[in-house]
């Protein structure tokens, strides 16, 4: 819920339906801003230089209180809540990682009493519920947390009480939750949809409904490559997980296993189309019903080489190390015994632009290339290009063949630096990353004859 507008569709919503008691909200993204990205900079520049970032914070309350001006709410409140952020981007004491995520939780702490105070002006019984009150507890693990297991007990015996007044709506940040210690810890980028499906299989509700800002529900290729993809009606929650894997996160990959075990559907749909197309996720067979997705994702190859490599104590944890070094998530493969390969996907709140992600990319090659201790023999950087199709029952369909002749017979055609059955239910190609777009082209074009 990032502007005025998608506030209001939200409460026109819960208006609609009584049973929407539950709300996890997340932090306002007003166009090109983004507010906890405001945060994570407001953060960064308390801890390198001990200045209170007042430009910053001026600029987020603005945002607060042009959404609480559109719905009629009174925005006096929101001096306590800036009082409370002001006290938190101060409390900078050296401890970075859990200083950075009790930061950016304050973009959801703020947004929930909004919410809150957003659906008493509409005479609804309203209640703002912290993590730390209802004993959402997680790992120490403070930018990538997950919920312990215990967790989901502690909720919901803590929201019994709640729960008895049938009247009353329970608006929680999203986001993340506090570890043992009750210090705020943040789920992955997008974990506001892990906090609403936390709940719902806390509580066993009969559905999880995700509702994104102009987002259709599920679509079966990304809209920047292929414009008129459609949305998928029916998907499984394999489906939904290999495909949010393979590049089309719409939903977090980690929302969806909370939901399996308890089998409880998920609804993606548009906050500001209540009515238009919308995905359900569940357990609805594994026959194949046609290709459901087909997604696609930049990698980054670096591929070193060093005869003897597999003989040198600390060489992996070594080349590895530089990669955790600048907080990129990697996976290894190891070709042969003199050539490792580290295989790095960018998400997109760490992208940026294409040539700031080169750059930074070329700076850890050359430090790769120029490293004492690893001392290579070779060091390349490729771009590669990752689409995989995803499908229950691609595993037995008898035309995957015309995958690959899709490709092959595209313009003048698309080299295949490698394919794979990725599982069951996918199957992915790489391709020089220069042919992303038109390989996608091809195969959403053909998957419609499959």
């Amino acid at each position: 819920m990032g502007n005025e507008s998608s506030l209001e569709n939200a409460v026109n919503l819960i208006l609609l339906d009584s049973s929407r008691r539950l709300i996890s909200v997340s932090a306002p993204v007003v166009g090109e801003l983004r507010v906890t990205k405001m945060l994570e900079e407001a953060a960064d520049e308390f801890m390198l230089e001990r200045r209170y970032p007042k430009n910053i914070v001026s600029d987020i309350r603005e945002i607060y209180s042009k959404n609480a001006r559109h719905s009629g709410v009174d925005t006096s409140f929101l001096d306590g809540q800036f009082q409370w952020l002001y006290n938190t981007i101060t409390s900078f004491e050296g401890d970075h990682d859990s200083y950075r995520a009790r930061v950016k939780l304050m973009g959801e702490r703020i947004q929930a009493r909004l919410f809150k105070e957003i659906l008493r002006a509409q005479g609804l019984n309203a209640v703002c519920l912290y993590p730390e009150r209802i004993g959402l507890k997680t790992d120490d693990n403070f930018e990538n947390a997950k919920p312990l297991l215990n967790a989901y007990e502690l909720v919901k015996s803590n929201l019994a009480h709640f729960l008895e007044d049938e009247s009353l709506y329970m608006v929680f940040p999203g986001f993340g939750g506090v570890n043992e210690r009750n210090q705020p810890t943040t789920f992955k980028y997008g974990g506001t949809d892990l906090t609403a499906a936390f709940f719902a299989a806390a509580l066993g509700a009969d559905v999880c409904e995700i509702c994104k800002d102009n987002v259709d529900g599920v679509l079966r290729a990304d809209p920047r490559l292929i414009p008129e993809a459609e949305t998928v009606p029916d998907m499984t929650y394999r489906e939904q997980a290999e495909y949010g894997a393979a590049g089309a996160e719409v939903v977090l990959y980690d929302a969806i296993k909370p939901l399996v075990s308890r089998n409880i559907p998920l609804v993606v749909m548009n906050t500001n189309k209540p009515n238009g197309p919308k995905t359900t996720v569940k357990n609805n067979g594994a026959e194949y019903r046609g290709i459901t997705g087909i997604a696609s994702k930049n990698t980054w190859v670096f591929s070193v080489e060093k005869g003897g490599a597999e003989n040198e104590l600390g060489f992996g944890s070594h080349l590895t190390g530089i990669f955790t070094g600048y907080g990129i998530s990697y996976s290894l493969s190891i070709e042969s015994e003199a050539m490792v390969n580290v295989l790095v996907d960018f998400p997109p709140e760490r992208s940026g632009s294409l040539d700031e992600t080169r750059n930074l990319m070329g700076i850890i090659e050359n430090q790769i290339r120029n490293s004492t201790f690893l001392k290579p023999d070779r060091v390349n950087l490729y771009e590669h290009g990752v689409i995989t199709v995803v499908a229950e029952g691609l595993n037995k369909l008898k035309k995957a063949y015309m995958l690959e002749k899709a490709l092959a017979e595209a313009g003048e055609g698309i080299p295949i630096l490698r394919s794979s059955q990725g599982s069951d239910i996918s199957r992915f190609f790489v391709v020089n990353q220069s042919d992303t777009q038109r390989a996608v082209r091809a195969l959403y074009d053909i998957s419609k004859q499959i």
